[in-house]
């Protein structure tokens, strides 16, 4: 009977351990707009535990920015990787802040299917396909115009999604697109030949803007900063492994891709970690020519912008990387 009592404890004990550890786990909704090695850092931190090590229960959505803002905005979304669509919802006034950059060069590249147009100054009225209005293709794309002291109306857009813009190159109704770097795999296995094209323009190599991150409403940063910052803690965890450990990275995301070659994904991971930034901020200053861009497109009067530190707040991210640099942590491979 002591055996059978002394089993009986450790049983409960072991099941109350359980369902206290189920309890504790708090349910977060998270959306990312795509599934490409620049958000590798999300998947690792589903992947490697650091989630659950907070004491979350992450749901992840794979949902584009369009439709996240809102769905932030309206309370169906905790947080959103997409601050490019966050900044214009900000501007007109929505009541969100962007607390981590992530990528902070657009991943695109300006292709032409067309053998009369191989220069930035030969696409001067062209129709170039992107893939939502607004978007960080659109966005890096005019701040290029802008620097350039091109016209806002140097050449038209065309929001044909994902799947649109790339059927309509496949079938050749559509000459000019801007491409990431996945796609431009994804159109060379559906059989268009990229040799067959040109790239006019790398963006990533010109222009500086958010292109992932994490965005939260204002009310969410007042009343559950605690778990604003768990989420934080967890993504930048999973960041620091995507940097840092090679094959394991490539392993988390190929369960996601299981169709994608692994030297493109490998490929796709050393760009992305390019295209990073270091300590999760981007330069204000950054920030400043983004938002004259998207004020020129929404008609807000420049001195109606608000000032880049009233759309971003690294706050979090700083306390965040203080305690992690005391701490020498390091991520088991």
């Amino acid at each position: 009977m002591h055996l059978l009592g002394l089993l009986s404890a450790a049983l409960l004990t072991f099941f109350v351990a359980v369902l206290q550890d189920g309890a504790r786990a708090e349910p977060v909704r998270l959306s990312i707009p795509n599934v490409h090695a620049g958000f590798a850092h999300v998947f690792v931190a589903e992947d490697k535990g650091y989630f659950k090590a907070e004491g979350l229960d992450v749901q992840v959505s794979v949902v584009g920015g369009g439709t996240a803002t809102p769905a932030l905005i309206g309370g169906s979304l905790d947080y959103s990787s997409s601050p490019a669509s966050a900044i214009g919802a900000i501007l007109r006034g929505g009541q969100l802040r962007i607390v981590l950059a992530t990528g902070i060069r657009p991943i695109y590249e300006l292709w032409s299917f067309d053998p009369a147009i191989r220069t930035i100054e030969e696409i001067k009225g062209q129709q170039i396909a992107i893939m939502t209005r607004g978007g960080t293709d659109e966005i890096a794309m005019r701040m290029l115009f802008k620097a350039r002291n091109l016209p806002p109306d140097y050449v038209a857009f065309s929001a044909l999604g994902r799947e649109g813009r790339m059927a309509a190159l496949i079938a050749g109704t559509q000459k000019l697109s801007l491409l990431g770097r996945i796609e431009r795999a994804e159109l060379e296995n559906a059989g268009l030949k990229l040799a067959n094209g040109r790239m006019i323009f790398d963006l990533a190599q010109n222009v500086e803007l958010a292109t992932g991150g994490l965005v939260a409403t204002e009310s969410e940063l007042t009343k559950n900063r605690d778990r604003a910052k768990k989420v934080l803690r967890a993504l930048w965890k999973g960041r620091i492994y995507m940097k840092t450990v090679d094959g394991g990275t490539i392993d988390v995301v190929q369960k996601r891709l299981p169709k994608m070659p692994r030297e493109t994904l490998a490929s796709d991971l050393d760009a992305a970690r390019d295209d990073s930034s270091d300590d999760g901020t981007i330069a204000l200053a950054s920030v400043e020519k983004e938002l004259a861009v998207r004020a020129e497109i929404l008609g807000i009067a420049p001195d109606k912008v608000l000032p880049a530190d009233k759309v971003y707040d690294f706050s979090l991210m700083r306390e965040i990387l203080a305690e992690m640099k005391a701490a020498n942590w390091r991520p088991a491979p």
